[in-house]
C-alpha cells in the first residue's frame, strides 16, 4: 500500500483499479466520519476514508466508494450550500451501490443519514466496530430495516481503525 495516500497517486491508483473493472465485484459505499472539530482532524478523516476505500478494494473484492475521500477538495464542508450538495451527491452515489460499510468508531450526523438511506433501500449494512453495532442496528431499524439487514464483521477490523498512520503501517506490514 502506498504510504502517500493523500498525494495524487491515490487518484491514479484508484483510476487504474477502476479501469480494470471486474463485473463480479460489488460496489461498497464507505460510510465514515468527515466533519471534525479541527482542520487536522478533518484531513485525518479524509485520509482515513481513502485508507478504507483502498483496503476494501484490495482485501474484500469490492469497489469502495467514498465521496468524502475526494469531494472536500472541490466543495467546502464549512459552506452550508456546498455541504448540502456533497451530502446529496453522496446519497445519490449510495443508491448506485450494493452494500454499505460503516467504518471508524463513531457515527456522525452525515453517517446517520447514509445508514438510514441504506436501510430504506434494503441494502445490506456491515459494521466493523463491535461497539457501534447496536447503534447502527438501531438507526437502521428506525428507518424500516429488519435487524438481520445489519451485520458485524470482525474479520476486517482494520476498517474500524481511527489512526491513518497505524492503519497504513499495519497494511504495509500485512502486504510484505
Amino acid at each position: 500500500m502506498n504510504k502517500n495516500i493523500l498525494m495524487s497517486s491515490f487518484e491514479a491508483e484508484m483510476t487504474m483499479k477502476l479501469l480494470n473493472y471486474n463485473r463480479t465485484f460489488r460496489k461498497a459505499y464507505i460510510c465514515s466520519p468527515l466533519k471534525a472539530p479541527t482542520v487536522n482532524e478533518f484531513f485525518k478523516n479524509i485520509e482515513l476514508a481513502r485508507c478504507y476505500v483502498n483496503y476494501a478494494t484490495e482485501h474484500m473484492c469490492v469497489y469502495g466508494k467514498a465521496p468524502h475521500a475526494v469531494l472536500p477538495t472541490i466543495l467546502g464542508d464549512n459552506s452550508p450550500a456546498e455541504r448540502a450538495l456533497a451530502l446529496e451527491f453522496g446519497l445519490k452515489l449510495l443508491e448506485q451501490c450494493d452494500i454499505l460499510y460503516v467504518c471508524g468508531n463513531r457515527i456522525s450526523e452525515g453517517m446517520k443519514g447514509e445508514i438510514g438511506k441504506a436501510a430504506s433501500l434494503g441494502m445490506p449494512i456491515v459494521v466493523f466496530d463491535e461497539e457501534l453495532f447496536v447503534t447502527v442496528k438501531n438507526i437502521a431499524t428506525a428507518n424500516g430495516a429488519p435487524k438481520q439487514q445489519v451485520s458485524l464483521d470482525l474479520k476486517h477490523t482494520a476498517l474500524s481503525s481511527v489512526d491513518p498512520d497505524s492503519f497504513i503501517d499495519r497494511m504495509v506490514s500485512a502486504d510484505d
